[in-house]
């Protein structure tokens, strides 16, 4: 095994503090090579506008000219500015580059790879349906939007040496585009960050849920196209002792405050630190998008022992086993996903077991090792192994 360490960029549009799954990815892959001992520098957008520089423990981070993006409010785009992504890479001179779903940032970090002879992974984390799910008014043009994303798409991952994307259905969608060879890996999850263990007597209580109430979690971005909406009409007429509480914030959110029955609680944004307990605590976590490539919240809320009630969509079906650590119900039948939410109340132990069993194939640390060696090459260095 080579004992010297690699210097690896990788670069997103979204990086925390925006949450978002391909922020969260990109975050926890940066730190895992970074633990292996790599060098890593993390090119992404700018928060604030301006061009900033910034260290995150061991992790270098150049957050670039942005703008906010008009179709989605809480994110950046990075603003086109060659010169400033040149001297980055020239200063750098990586090894090897990762980068996560097509934008002019990553056009050229692929390109000036390509041209230097440095290996390049591209990684994949977006449906075009959401932009459609999210936006009523864009429905009527789907199917040209569709086809252009799929063109987009195809010739940003052609640049790479490797493409992978976090499910097999991702992996799927790619090659019904002719993209031949996409690698299913994992988003994979923290294990002993997300533990069973991690509990916080009070959690509820500071949101008003009584002690001893049973509580139904959802958690993520509040969006149309994660269809809460579904959730909240499913929870209505559930019994008295059980408390539904959405945690995230976005701009679904007071649509969905609105229509909220009794018992549930919005509780916004929870911190990095709060967030392990608020899943250790909960009975149940649900999940009602039809779009998810993966969902890093599945994997964070099964590492930490809840079963799951979701749709049968998308690659939810690929983490939740119906009966063995949750319930999947149609992608439209509040019917059946309020029955399936009592089902799983009655069996939250076995079911919760049954998801920590599956979140172990999903190790974080197992992530981390299948991006090195995709990578590598003779003189890049794999010391996770």
């Amino acid at each position: 095994m080579p004992e010297r360490s690699s210097r690896i960029l990788v670069q997103t549009e979204l990086f925390p503090p925006l949450l978002c799954g391909e922020g969260v990815f990109a975050r926890n892959l940066s730190k895992g090579l970074a633990g292996c001992g790599h060098r890593v520098l993390v090119v992404t957008s700018s928060l604030h506008g301006g061009y900033e520089v910034e260290r995150d423990g061991e992790l270098e981070i150049h957050r670039l000219p942005s703008v906010r993006n008009p179709l989605y409010p809480t994110f950046r785009l990075s603003i086109p500015s060659k010169a400033r992504l040149q001297a980055i890479l020239d200063g750098f001179r990586p090894d090897a580059v990762q980068v996560n779903n097509p934008s002019w940032a990553g056009e050229r970090i692929l390109s000036w790879a390509k041209a230097h002879g440095v290996r390049s992974v591209a990684s994949h984390h977006y449906h075009p349906a959401t932009l459609w799910g999210n936006h009523p008014w864009l429905r009527p043009f789907a199917g040209i939007l569709g086809r252009l994303a799929a063109k987009s798409m195809t010739k940003f991952y052609q640049r790479a040496d490797a493409v992978t994307a976090p499910s097999v259905y991702a992996a799927g969608r790619l090659e019904e585009y002719g993209l031949a060879g996409v690698v299913p890996v994992s988003n994979g999850v923290d294990l002993d960050r997300f533990h069973p263990i991690r509990k916080d007597a009070g959690m509820f209580a500071k949101w008003g849920v009584p002690a001893g109430a049973r509580v139904i979690l959802h958690h993520g971005r509040l969006y149309r196209s994660k269809r809460v909406d579904l959730i909240l009409r499913a929870f209505a007429g559930m019994p008295e002792n059980v408390w539904l509480v959405v945690s995230g914030d976005g701009p679904d959110r007071n649509r969905l405050e609105k229509i909220a029955p009794d018992r549930t609680r919005f509780v916004g944004h929870v911190n990095d630190e709060t967030l392990p307990a608020l899943y250790a605590c909960a009975d149940l976590f649900a999940i009602a998008s039809p779009l998810e490539l993966q969902g890093i919240v599945v994997l964070e809320a099964m590492a930490s022992g809840l079963g799951v009630v979701s749709v049968a969509a998308g690659a939810l079906p690929e983490l939740v086993v119906d009966g063995t650590n949750g319930f999947l119900c149609a992608k439209d039948s509040v019917e059946g996903f309020r029955t399936n939410l009592l089902m799983a109340l009655e069996r939250s132990l076995e079911l919760g077991s049954g998801a920590r069993s599956m979140a172990l194939a999903h190790g974080l640390s197992s992530t981390v090792e299948r991006f090195e060696a995709l990578l590598a090459k003779p003189q890049v260095g794999t010391r996770c192994q």
